[in-house]
């Protein structure tokens, strides 16, 4: 350092190693052939990632409830007065708070901007293991297996020095059928099968139920998600740590193609089935979070110490289980056309089905609202819809183009065209991400203190009557998966052996993307009369999730090559492009004007 005073670093390290193995299968006495072959390969890693966390951390003095040294005015919120010379009396100090207090480290550093220094390293494990086995069954047979599997595991240490690991482990299996009826006609049929588990815990999981001795309630009694409530402080570091969770994800999939060859044409089929699980057992903010901001005394910390947060929130599951299925299928046709030396067509049709996700035991809700209505309901599984709440769409073809001409041989000029569709079917799983945290199974409480019943650190969760309807999600039923329509063309001229020049054409329009609406926002006014604004008064605002967006992108290229030759190769391009669109994102945007989804087309942000 620059004042030669030693200072501490983070540590590193990274260690890999392995083995491979392969060849033909053969046991000396049992077993010998020239038709199986095998391979193994092991990897395994060991690291550690250096961390530098900082932070404030009470004194000893503010512990002890002594603010002598700051310059904030200390007010007694019980006579409205500032304390005699900053220091609040021992015989206010809440008892849980001082509790709670001894998970804070005590200051180990000196800084004009922090007080608490951590340095340490994360480790981090894997090991991998992949084996695959090639059969020739007979002169037309074919079989190959596939197996992989990884195990991990790694340590985060948090700000304060809790240790929270995590774990899990991943498994595939991959089994590949060829079979040859003539040199015109060859099938593939795939099996594949994944599995992958991962496993977060806490520092203080599955130990003491801290929460319970503090009387603290409202909160989880799951113990492995024990621990001390999430503390957040203005102007100190925040008392936290990760959120234990298990999820499992597995997927099973089967698909089958035929190619067939017929004189120019070279004709693909093909048909595709998945079934997807996704289990996962969580409790997001089971312990529950209490806000301190200095609104009572002014200053977060004799807040704190007084019990007295500006505002809690928690979470609360009626079961922190969710099991979530689907299953897609797929089929398609392609024919791959060399109408003469210098043309080929290439043109195809999919057909896509994806089921909306399911929860195996019916735990997710939507809202039965039509758009200007004034009141709405919760719908359950099994109360007249469909099992995942939202219509399938049964009619989801794509069609394929694609054609490249060179269409004079002396000259060497291309031209491509295409054209395609696309479908958005990973988008039920957001959506079902969602629904399955909905009220009456998931309720979440975020409260502010008064005057008449301020919150503390012991009844900071109190259960108060909830609106007729709490859900704050909700989405069309009769909901389509977005879709993308691209279209290119081009032309490609090459001088010389080097040098390739061309000109681009792209062209993609998105229909029934997502648009989030606030149908239940209250007017402008005073927040204490929010709810009597509202169009539903007996829900509150909740957001609408409704495919009725669009976009269109245009945009043209000019491109330089110079291809890799003696020793160097370059790219110059230049692209003009507008896009205009009135949902720019993915998972759907926002709209600002209610009712009036045209009012938001305008140029894409990104435009």
């Amino acid at each position: 350092s620059l004042n030669g005073r030693e200072v501490p670093k983070a540590g590193y390290a990274a260690n890999r190693f392995g083995f491979s193995g392969g060849g033909p299968l053969s046991i000396p006495h049992l077993f010998s052939g020239d038709k199986t072959f095998w391979f193994v390969n092991y990897t395994g890693n060991r690291s550690k990632n250096g961390f530098d966390q900082v932070g404030n951390v009470p004194t000893p003095g503010e512990r002890q409830g002594d603010f002598s040294a700051i310059a904030t005015v200390i007010n007694n919120p019980f006579t409205s007065t500032p304390f005699s010379g900053n220091m609040i009396p021992k015989s206010l100090l809440d008892q849980t708070s001082l509790a709670l207090l001894n998970y804070f480290p005590l200051p180990n550093t000196q800084s004009t901007r922090y007080n608490y220094q951590l340095i340490g390293a994360n480790p981090s494990n894997n090991d991998n293991l992949q084996t695959r086995i090639n059969q020739t069954l007979t002169a037309k047979d074919r079989l190959n297996v596939n197996v992989n599997y990884q195990h991990r595991d790694a340590e985060t240490i948090q700000t304060f020095g809790f240790v929270d690991p995590t774990s899990g482990y991943g498994l595939s299996v991959g089994i590949s059928y060829a079979r040859t009826f003539s040199r015109s006609l060859i099938n593939t049929l795939n099996w594949n099968f994944s599995r992958n588990v991962s496993q977060s815990l806490s520092s203080f999981s599955n130990g003491a139920n801290i929460e319970a001795q503090l009387g603290i309630t409202g909160v989880s009694t799951d113990p492995a998600a024990y621990g001390p409530p999430t503390i957040s402080l203005t102007n100190f570091a925040s008392l936290s740590d990760a959120t234990p969770s298990l999820n499992r994800s597995q997927t099973s999939a089967l698909n089958d193609s035929l190619i067939q060859i017929h004189g120019r044409h070279t004709i693909t089929y093909g048909f595709g089935f998945q079934r997807r699980q996704n289990n996962t057992i969580a409790d997001s903010n089971a312990r529950g979070t209490f806000s301190f901001t200095g609104l009572t005394t002014g200053y977060d910390l004799a807040d704190f110490l007084l019990s007295l947060p500006q505002s809690t929130s928690v979470v609360r599951y009626t079961s922190n289980s969710r099991y979530l299925r689907e299953t897609t299928l797929s089929g398609f046709a392609t024919d791959d056309y060399r109408v003469a030396s210098g043309l080929t067509i290439n043109a195809g049709l999919r057909w896509e089905y994806f089921a909306p996700f399911t929860e195996k035991n019916g735990n997710m809700a939507n809202l039965n609202y039509v758009p200007g209505a004034t009141t709405v309901a919760v719908v359950l599984p099994g109360q007249g819809g469909p099992a995942g709440l939202i219509n399938p769409d049964h009619r989801l073809f794509s069609p394929r183009l694609g054609v490249a001409w060179k269409p004079w041989k002396e000259k060497q000029i291309v031209i491509r065209t295409g054209y395609g569709l696309y479908y958005n079917g990973g988008v039920y799983s957001a959506l079902a991400g969602r629904l399955v945290n909905q009220p009456p199974f998931a309720q979440t409480s975020t409260q502010q203190t008064n005057l008449v019943a301020p919150l503390t650190l012991e009844n900071g969760f109190p259960v108060i009557a909830a609106q007729s309807v709490a859900n704050t999600f909700a989405v069309d039923p009769n909901y389509k998966p977005g879709y993308a329509q691209t279209w290119t063309a081009s032309v490609q001229r090459t001088f010389g052996r080097a040098y390739v020049v061309e000109l681009i054409y792209n062209g993609t329009r998105g229909s029934n993307l997502d648009v989030l609406q606030l149908p239940n926002r209250a007017a402008p006014g005073n927040p204490l009369t929010a709810q009597q604004r509202l169009l539903i008064p007996t829900a509150s605002e909740f957001t609408y999730d409704s495919a009725v967006g669009s976009s269109i992108y245009n945009a043209g290229q000019l491109r330089f090559t110079r291809r890799f030759a003696r020793s160097a190769s370059f790219n110059l391009f230049y692209t003009y492009s507008k896009a205009i669109d009135d949902s720019s994102t993915l998972g759907g945007g926002p709209v600002y004007i209610p009712g009036n989804i045209s009012a938001e087309r305008a140029l894409s942000p990104s435009d």
